[in-house]
């Protein structure tokens, strides 16, 4: 077994989080892996339940992942140049308080790398012969095909599952080795490459 990704995904049994996301004009995605052309509100503002004594975790979101302004110059730091950001500010109605040093985080590249027998996996939508031809899965356990995965991208979304945001063991390390106070405050999962 070669663990070479993790998988990073917002603690998703924190007691806080994102109350209410922004409306998005059109169509716009961030799990499509694709840039984001349309005009977006300038910043973004998410309301949040955090109170005044706790600081948000560095990612945090599901539909539209938002990082701290660390995490998105940590990724930098470790080579990670495929994707764009987005002002953002996290807002407490009832507290008043507000966090303006975070980001829209909007990861560029789909790949279907999974190796799917060795996965398991719950499908969401069969793929077909016409139109969508990649099933869309909601993933227990992922193994990427050690034939398909390339050692030079850093970071991407699976086109089976578009929320799952994979990093190199790379820029895992780097993050680890910068690890800021507190910790990062997100989970990472090994990703197994057969």
């Amino acid at each position: 077994m070669t663990i070479l990704y993790q998988r990073i995904e917002p603690d998703n049994f924190s007691d806080y989080g994102v109350t209410q996301k922004p409306d998005l004009p059109g169509d716009v995605s961030f799990l499509r892996g694709a840039r984001i052309t349309e005009k977006l509100p300038n910043p973004l503002v998410f309301e949040v339940d955090y109170p005044k004594s706790e600081e948000p975790p560095h990612l945090l979101g599901d539909v539209i992942p938002i990082a701290s302004d660390r995490l998105v110059r940590e990724l930098r730091n470790a080579g990670v140049d495929n994707f764009e950001t987005f002002p953002a500010v996290l807002h407490n109605p009832s507290t008043r308080k507000e966090w303006k040093d975070f980001w829209a985080f909007n990861a560029l590249g789909l790949v279907a790398w999974v190796n799917m027998e060795e996965s398991e996996y719950d499908t969401i939508m069969k793929g077909s012969s016409k139109g969508v031809r990649t099933p869309l899965v909601g993933f227990h356990t992922i193994v990427l095909d050690k034939t398909k995965t390339r050692d030079d991208l850093l970071m991407f979304r699976l086109a089976e599952s578009p929320s799952a945001l994979i990093i190199h063991d790379r820029v895992d390390k780097h993050l680890v080795a910068h690890t800021p106070p507190g910790g990062w405050r997100f989970d990472a999962i090994d990703v197994d490459v057969r």
